[in-house]
């Protein structure tokens, strides 16, 4: 099937079509058969009747086109050498680059996820085939082949940004275009483009993108690439002069809103949401929205009211942010202080439990004194007991030399001359008993005294002599 026949299959009612009301509900079934979002979907409600049934007769009839079709057509299109042949055995089987783009669109509207994950993967890598023939217009163009199918016509390059649209309405090829460097600022480039068409394409593409955290980001780089590559004053100027003139359309204004809106919720912080506000606000965003905020066009007013109710007073947050730097500096003073103070708290408790660990120790070798101490006083107490019990017996012998004493001194007084035997024996042992009668009465003052330091006591006095016989 060649692509004229296929898109002329999606635009030439073959049969009579039904009632409305029959028509709508056939038409809401195959909606809801797409795999599109939800303004994708409005867009299709939006056709009138016809176009409704020719989309019907297309999904009864179509057999659709394999990813592989579209990806030859388009690498043989950008072939140069085969441009610059005249040959028509190797142009057959090749058909107008306007008819194989429409019907890429058509296809792409319905495709499924299958169909759409095979176009873009590799080898097929569709999404980048279509920006290889984007790029090549130009020269085409120059080139003028008299072979028809080469001849480039007016609004291809629509048709182009037109399927990258479609393509990017599915999940997956919306990922894979995201991640291909400059993809999306090669397709911003069109945003000068002569045809109205184009320009709200790009602009619609660059909104989806937009809504993503991830496709805000690349869409941020491509208008910083894009004012380099305009030489524009600010980010965003062109843009800015298109909405501003008095017969922009009114898509146009919705898809320009839709996209700032959307880059202006990407705003992660604070610091984000006022750079992107300053951002456009120098492009002069701000007063052209004021203005389009009394739009006639309900959808203008209501976007350009949300924006306004996004923006954030700056003067107040410069005001707000002073505040807080001082009480973060008298917060943090204070922080210093009470940082000091547990340095302080903390060198004390570690001085005190040093004081509570040699405490410890001195009280365990008290302990051990204390012990030490009882021990020597219990030995002194035995020994005390021991001195008692010998000074005991000592004062006994004591008593008895004392009375030997004291009868030897009676006999003596009673018989000198009996008594003279024994009377030096007495004298000699009187010294003796007055010696240890001292030193008893000394030791009974001091400390015990063993046994084995007293003298022996004296022997026993001898008998007395027998009286003369008469």
């Amino acid at each position: 099937m060649s692509a004229h026949s296929f898109a002329a299959q999606h635009s030439e009612p073959a049969l009579m079509p039904p009632e409305k009301d029959e028509l709508d509900r056939m038409f809401r079934n195959l909606v809801g058969t797409m795999h599109v979002s939800g303004s994708s979907q409005k867009e299709l409600f939006a056709l009138n009747d016809e176009k409704k049934w020719a989309l019907l007769q297309a999904d009864m009839n179509k057999t659709p086109m394999p990813p592989s079709y579209f990806i030859d057509q388009l690498e043989r299109h950008v072939d140069q050498d085969l441009r610059q042949r005249k040959s028509k055995k190797l142009t057959k089987g090749l058909d107008p680059s306007s008819e194989v783009l429409t019907a890429l669109e058509v296809t792409l509207r319905s495709a499924s996820p299958e169909w759409i994950k095979e176009f873009v993967d590799f080898p097929s890598n569709g999404h980048l085939a279509l920006i290889a023939f984007m790029k090549d217009l130009p020269d085409a163009a120059r080139h003028k082949s008299k072979e028809r199918v080469f001849q480039r016509v007016p609004g291809e390059n629509y048709l182009v940004i037109a399927a990258i649209r479609r393509l990017m309405r599915h999940e997956y090829a919306f990922r894979r275009i995201l991640t291909e460097q400059n993809y999306l600022s090669t397709v911003a480039v069109c945003i000068q483009n002569n045809n109205p068409r184009t320009r709200l394409a790009v602009l619609q593409i660059l909104a989806t993108a937009a809504a993503d955290p991830e496709g805000c980001i690349v869409v941020l780089d491509t208008m910083h690439i894009i004012s380099g590559l305009l030489n524009e004053q600010t980010r965003y100027e062109t843009l800015m002069m298109q909405l501003d003139e008095p017969d922009c359309p009114g898509e146009y204004q919705i898809a320009l809103m839709q996209m700032m809106i959307n880059i202006i919720n990407s705003a992660q912080d604070l610091n984000m949401l006022v750079y992107l506000q300053m951002d456009l606000e120098r492009a002069g965003f701000n007063d052209i929205v004021q203005r389009l905020k009394n739009s006639p066009i309900n959808l203008v007013a209501e976007l350009s009211r949300d924006y306004l109710s996004k923006l954030v007073n700056v003067e107040s947050i410069v005001q707000s942010r002073e505040e807080n730097w001082e009480l973060y500096h008298d917060t943090l003073e204070q922080l210093n202080v009470m940082q000091a103070t547990v340095q302080q708290v903390t060198q004390q408790r570690d001085e005190l439990r040093q004081l509570h660990k040699d405490a410890q120790i001195k009280a365990v070798e008290l302990g051990e004194s204390v012990d030490s101490l009882r021990r020597e006083i219990d030995a002194l107490n035995k020994r005390i007991q021991d001195s008692t019990v010998l000074m005991s017996e000592q004062a006994v012998q004591i008593a008895d030399y004392q009375e030997h004493i004291r009868d030897l001194e009676q006999q003596f007084l009673s018989n000198p001359a009996t008594t003279t035997a024994t009377a030096k024996p007495a004298e000699a042992a009187a010294p003796r008993l007055s010696m240890v009668a001292e030193r008893t009465a000394t030791f009974s003052k001091r400390a015990p005294i063993s046994a084995d330091l007293l003298p022996p006591p004296p022997p026993p006095p001898p008998p007395p002599p027998p009286p003369p016989l008469p």
